[in-house]
Parts: structure tokens; sequence; C-alpha cells
């Protein structure tokens, strides 16, 4: 094979496979990624597993979970096509690409969805005291159950429960009316949280 298409073939498997990671620069591996490649991971979160059960029921509890947590960035397909990515310097990561090449990196998004990526320039906020660390496992055994009912049951909407406009994330992590997403990527002062008034799925 002649160098210069097997470079071509090289880069377009680069393209096609760092699309999975988004929240970089045209699709590359977000830092805080290839942090968790590098086995740098905070303690509490290193090395934990899915503890619940592969059942419908904690499915079900994920997807209404993601509904009002999760859709209006990462949209209602999973796919990183929620209606905020166009106030948003990059792209949500695409879901279905991460959960296909990396299906049992249950500590990775365990990380992220608690902390948030406010701390390697990630427009995403944490859910720590917003969701339990169960809700968190729930949405991941939503998705590590392939997604049911993304599309269908799960739609991009704004229901009472989210952040109306002037409360979503803006370009450059911050959240709407000028208030900066708080340590840990947590939501910064008077924001309301995703799910609140919504009742919480033990």
């Amino acid at each position: 094979m002649k160098p210069i298409v097997f470079a071509f073939i090289l880069l377009a498997a680069a393209t096609a496979f760092g699309s999975a990671f988004a929240h970089g620069p045209e699709g590359e591996a977000s830092l805080m990624f290839k942090t968790y490649e590098k086995g740098e991971v905070p303690d509490r979160f290193k090395g934990k597993k899915n503890p619940l059960a592969k059942s419908e029921e904690n499915a079900e509890a994920g997807m209404r979970l993601y509904q009002r947590n999760c859709v209006m960035c990462h949209g209602a397909n999973a796919d990183g096509e929620g209606h905020m990515r166009t106030v948003m310097e990059e792209k949500p990561a695409n879901l279905r690409s991460m959960l296909k090449h990396y299906p049992n990196a249950d500590d990775y998004y365990l990380w992220i969805i608690s902390v948030g990526g406010a701390g390697f320039g990630i427009p995403m906020p944490g859910y720590d005291g917003v969701l339990g660390e169960e809700q968190i496992w729930q949405i991941i055994s939503w998705m590590q159950s392939g997604f049911p009912g993304a599309g269908d049951k799960v739609q991009d909407t704004m229901p009472g429960g989210h952040m109306m406009p002037g409360g979503h994330m803006m370009p450059g992590g911050q959240m709407g009316l000028g208030t900066p997403m708080g340590p840990g990527g947590q939501m910064g002062p008077g924001m309301t949280p995703p799910d609140q008034s919504q009742p919480k799925y033990n």
C-alpha cells in the first residue's frame, strides 16, 4: 500500500474514532478522557463498576433521568445533537459512539457525570448534590443497555425540570445570565438544578 494512501486511511479512522469523545477541538478526545486513559482518575471513582443489576427497571429509571437532565445537550438519540449544541463551543459527546468503543468505562462515566468537566475546559455541569450516585448509575445503566427508548420515549423538549432559556450553558462553559459554573462543574449561585422539582428515582 502506498504511504500516502495508508496515511489517508489512518486520518479517516482517527477522525471517525475521535468523534466518539467530542468535547475536544475538532472532535478530538477531551483532556478529561486523555487523563482517564493515563489512569489519573480520582480515587473516589477509579476502578468503580456499575453495581446495579441489568434490568428494565434500572434502564427505565435511567432513561427518565436522562430526559430530565441530559437530553438538551446530548440529544434525544444520545448522539450529541441536542438543541443546546448550537450555543456551545464544543459539540456535546456522542454517547452512542462512546459506548460503542468503551462500553465498560464505568468509572469514567461516573466521574464526568458526577463532577462535570469544568476543570478540563468541558462545558458540562456536574450532578453531585443534584443526583444521587445510584441515580447516576441508572443513567449509565440506560446507556449500557443500548439506549432503549431513545428518539421515541426520549424527546428533546423542555419540561419544567429543565433549565429554561437564560439558564442554559453558554459558550465557554458558563451558565446563562452570566453565571459561571462553580467548582467541579457545578452550576453557579442562583441557578436552578436541572431536575429541581422533579421526583427522585431510587
